[in-house]
């Protein structure tokens, strides 16, 4: 995730497949219950955790679903999807429902557009491929445990508010320019009584510098923003 692939632009032929690249971003299970498939079928959901792999228009199910072994396609509406898309994403997502976008608009303004945003009968319906990202056994989750290293701290890239996404209040969230540095990694208090909690701790870089937070993440989440970044 992360890139929006453009596909050829012609009158209603709106730019439109997402996905393909390393970063990976993550659905609870209680963000997409309730939802359906591209057939209207309610999704047998068997899992915690969902990797969005991409987002495509109807017709392009098929062929996502063939390219992506044991996953399967959700149609969730705006409120569950946006939150998790990207700037250049949400610009084509703009575009194929007709809202117009300029080059300077910051996310924040690009998601209330489309929270705005009444469909009609030109809009191009988008269906969200996913994966349950549980696995058997316990390698995963002993490999996901390696993010504590203090070596990973170290050398960990820079966050932007995309990557962090509803993690972050609101005026961060839309503070486009802003970075933040991961400063440590901290297990969960026993009080929270769920061992895939972590804690990030993170600091923001130039413009807004000298900004401590303390982020609450899933362990698969924090694994993602460090090792498939």
């Amino acid at each position: 995730m992360g890139t929006a692939l453009s596909m050829s632009f012609d009158g209603r032929r709106y730019r439109s497949q997402f996905g393909g690249g390393p970063r990976k971003r993550f659905f609870n299970v209680h963000e997409i219950r309730g939802c359906v498939n591209e057939k209207g079928e309610e999704l047998a959901l068997r899992s915690t955790q969902y990797d969005l792999l991409s987002y495509v228009p109807l017709n392009k199910v098929p062929a996502e679903l063939a390219r992506y072994e044991g996953s399967m396609a959700c149609k969730a509406p705006f409120t569950v999807i946006l939150p998790h898309l990207t700037v250049p994403e949400l610009k084509d997502v703009c575009r194929m429902h007709g809202i117009l976008t300029s080059s300077r608009c910051l996310r924040h303004e690009l998601l209330e557009k489309l929270k705005e945003h009444t469909c009609h009968d030109d809009c191009v319906l988008s269906i969200a491929i996913l994966k349950a990202c549980d696995t058997q056994g316990g390698s995963d989750r002993a490999s996901l445990l390696d993010i504590e290293d203090p070596e990973l701290v170290k050398t960990a890239a820079l966050f932007s508010p995309d990557d962090l996404g509803d993690k972050l209040p609101n005026h961060l969230r839309c503070s486009a320019n802003v970075l933040f540095k991961l400063v440590a990694i901290t297990r969960q208090s026993a009080g929270d009584n769920n061992d895939d909690i972590v804690w990030m701790s993170i600091r923001s870089q130039f413009p807004l510098s000298g900004v401590n937070l303390n982020v609450k993440l899933h362990l698969r989440f924090m694994s993602a923003l460090i090792v498939h970044r």
